[in-house]
């Protein structure tokens, strides 16, 4: 299984999908392919993930609006990843979501069965979904409703900011 390390995620027109570039821990690169249908599925399950739970659903929005908006404001650019001719490569036909006390970890698999897995924080979760969103909406994809505090003024507005 590789160890994503860093990821720059980007939308192919060519191909209709999305493509996640990766450096992975040995020092190789990875690119690997989601779907619309196979980001339609995970979305819900990441959203899931960072939403506050509380009996009162107004207070959880707020909650979670904030803390999103927060971890967005904290996200530093960096140097995109390239993967130019990455030693892996595949169309991911499997995702699974683990749940260990630190956060959370994405594995995505291959028809072939290989693997590659990515740990995130509270907020890194929160600045990775924000970049879904932004290449999702880009590439004119539906079928996920995003919740209202998701829509942080980076989104209304646009930014010209480079976040990976």
């Amino acid at each position: 299984m590789l160890d994503l390390q860093r990821i720059t995620v980007l939308y192919s027109e060519e191909q209709d999908r999305i493509s996640i570039n990766a450096a992975v821990r040995d020092g190789e690169t990875a690119r690997i392919w989601l779907t619309q249908r196979m980001t339609n599925r995970l979305i819900p399950a990441l959203i899931n993930v960072i939403k506050p739970r509380h009996e009162d659903p107004v207070y959880a929005e707020i909650i979670a609006g904030v803390s999103h908006q927060k971890a967005v404001a904290r996200q530093e650019p960096s140097a995109p990843v390239t993967a130019n001719e990455p030693e892996h490569e595949w169309l991911v036909s499997k995702i699974d979501l683990q749940m260990p006390p630190s956060g959370a970890v994405v594995i995505f698999y291959s028809p072939t069965g290989q693997s590659a897995r990515i740990g995130f924080n509270g907020d890194l979760m929160r600045q990775w979904l924000s970049i879904l969103q932004r290449v999702y909406v880009a590439a004119g994809w539906r079928g996920t409703d995003w919740p209202d505090w998701m829509a942080s003024p980076a989104i209304k507005q646009g930014t010209d900011r480079v976040l990976h």
